[in-house]
């Protein structure tokens, strides 16, 4: 997850390493309501752009028997993974890798579910379709992708503020922007993935599941 985070120690607390994004606290119930009941009920599961840490946490404690390797490629965000794990006492939360995905294939093991949040609207086409295509491949046979965040629904925004919002990004960043939704999922099929479910998630956002064949 890329976006606003702040420190315990700017609210006043005692800064334990611990970041914390407003957006990740919002909508990490919506998302253990959609994700968890479609997540192997053990294995392992690889969370990718893991941003503060907040959501593996969570993530982790709604899964007991499932075992997280959450990833991140910013090295301050890699420590607030690790400090929200101790705090939480999770303890099927694996240490954080600096693993970037746009950039190379997961070299771990296969994975039995791979999560994506908050990603594909801040990076270019290319990169997306570099980032899609090493997802797939970090999968076991049967294993599971879910990926969540904005998309256009073709040349469609879902809402204004979707446009204003990806106008902002554009601005910054001209290369990168919201995804239509049947780019990404073209982009998943043409790795051989097959489609499970695409879930209507609040403020406007999605989330689309995908199993590798067996």
């Amino acid at each position: 997850m890329n976006e606003p985070r702040h420190s315990f120690a700017e609210r006043g607390e005692v800064d334990d390493g611990r970041l914390f994004a407003p957006a990740a606290a919002r909508n990490i119930d919506a998302i253990l309501e959609a994700l968890v009941p479609h997540l192997p009920a053990s294995g392992n599961a690889l969370e990718v752009a893991s941003g503060t840490g907040e959501h593996v946490v969570r993530l982790a404690k709604a899964t007991p028997d499932l075992i997280w390797h959450p990833s991140d490629i910013d090295g301050e965000r890699l420590t607030s993974i690790t400090a929200w794990t101790i705090q939480s006492g999770a303890t099927n939360v694996r240490a954080p890798s600096a693993y970037n995905a746009v950039e190379r294939t997961w070299d771990g093991i296969p994975m039995d579910a791979v999560f994506l949040s908050n990603l594909t609207h801040l990076i270019s086409d290319q990169a997306a379709t570099n980032l899609l295509t090493h997802l797939s491949g970090a999968l076991a046979a049967g294993g599971l992708l879910a990926i969540y965040g904005p998309f256009k629904r073709g040349a469609d925004y879902a809402s204004e503020g979707d446009e204003r919002f990806d106008a902002s990004i554009r601005a910054e960043r001209p290369e990168a922007g919201y995804k239509d939704i049947g780019w990404v999922e073209h982009q998943l099929a043409s790795n051989r993935l097959k489609h499970q479910d695409t879930i209507a998630m609040p403020a406007n956002n999605l989330m689309t599941i995908w199993t590798q064949p067996l």
